[in-house]
């Protein structure tokens, strides 16, 4: 497991896969992310996304795939079968510095998981607002 160290006013943001793809399906950016954090980020994915991302044969999918080839977003590794658990596992692994870690996620199942875990959730609703749920 590798440990990704923050400082006092960076927040780690994981992506996951299908927040990834409707970031680029409906036009949003990363600044828009910052904006709706209000502090510098760090953008993570887990492994288990990447290899997510390769299956989907999706114009968007392959977007996402060049976009973390060419920029800061780290990879990182995590135990789990799915990207899903390897959110959760990443999340457990990180309990110390959890208050400055967000999850990025569309799906409803994981933000369930994630908010038994006390971390805020961001969300994409009608397609171009991003939320926190806290």
């Amino acid at each position: 497991m590798e440990n990704v160290k923050s400082t006092m006013n960076i927040k780690r943001i994981i992506l996951d896969t299908n927040f990834l793809i409707d970031l680029f399906r409906f036009r949003l950016g990363f600044d828009d992310i910052i904006d709706i954090v209000g502090a510098p980020c760090v953008f993570l994915m887990v492994q288990q996304s990447i290899g997510e991302l390769k299956k989907i044969k999706d114009k968007y999918a392959k977007l996402g795939l060049k976009f973390i080839d060419s920029s800061k977003i780290k990879v990182v590794s995590a135990s789990g079968q799915t990207a899903d658990d390897a959110i959760i596992s990443f999340l457990k692994n990180n309990k110390k510095d959890i208050k400055n870690i967000f999850v990025a996620t569309n799906d409803a199942k994981l933000r369930k998981r994630i908010h038994t875990l006390g971390v805020k959730v961001i969300y994409l609703r009608a397609r171009k607002y991003l939320e926190i749920i806290d």
